[in-house]
């Protein structure tokens, strides 16, 4: 039996090599976690710091699940007596256009925009530190052009604050969105943006109601394993039949 379970070890250690078990973490994030307070001190956002590895890919999807599992949200609000958005892609909470149109001085971190749109989940890539200069948005979401919520991936920029929503194409359900993590980031923020009427300066974030609960995966954009890792995993398999046939003579 102990050569079994020795032998089933290394073939897990070739599955983990080959990308095959990615790392999960669940980040709970309150509707009360600034995304614009990342990377300072006496934030709020929710950090999650890692190896940079270029070419990784941000997902957002429960271990263990083949198929999209997204973001799990209590109704977000921004007050107790507002409407709420039931989905970490938000809602149309009744404010008037350019709602979400956000930003927040002295940070350098880009502002945020979704017209229409508020209450969803957002984030953020950084460094070691917080960048040297403004940082241009991603663009308008709502705009009705070339970006929306809604498509599979995305590049943002170090300091570039994005939507992440649910994490799939649809609102619950649709394909597992991918975000290209840039160069030089080694730290990643979520939270939500608020503002007076959602728009200008960030602010407004005590009295809101709500969170969301994110599983995050950073891994390789193709789980392809290297001719050197199929080598071990098939050493792995065949010591596994040995010990196999080993143990039941």
């Amino acid at each position: 039996m102990t050569k079994l379970k020795f032998t089933g070890l290394m073939v897990l250690l070739g599955m983990g090599l080959a990308g095959s078990l990615p790392a999960s973490v669940l980040l709970s994030v309150g509707a009360t976690n600034n995304i614009f307070s990342a990377g300072q001190a006496g934030q709020t956002a929710q950090e999650l710091d890692f190896v940079p590895v270029a070419g990784n890919i941000l997902t957002f999807q429960r271990p263990g699940f083949g198929s999209p599992s997204t973001v799990v949200t209590s109704p977000l609000s921004p007050c107790a007596a507002c409407p709420t958005a039931s989905s970490a892609d938000g809602a149309n909470l009744g404010s008037a256009a350019p709602a979400t149109s956000i930003s927040s001085s002295g940070t350098n971190l880009s502002p945020i925009q979704f017209t229409g749109i508020q209450m969803f989940l957002v984030a953020v890539f950084l460094g070691p530190s917080l960048p040297g200069s403004q940082v241009a948005s991603i663009g308008d979401y709502g705009a009705g052009g070339a970006l929306s919520a809604n498509l599979a991936t995305y590049s943002p920029l170090l300091g570039q604050t994005f939507f992440v929503g649910d994490g799939v194409t649809g609102t619950g359900s649709g394909t597992i969105q991918q975000f290209v993590v840039p160069t030089g980031a080694t730290r990643l923020f979520l939270g939500f943006a608020d503002a007076l009427m959602f728009v200008g300066q960030a602010g407004m974030f005590s009295d809101n109601t709500g969170s969301a609960d994110a599983w995050v995966q950073i891994q390789p954009a193709a789980a392809t394993p290297e001719p050197g890792t199929f080598a071990l995993l098939a050493l792995g398999l065949a010591g596994l039949a040995l010990g196999r046939k080993k143990l039941f003579a």
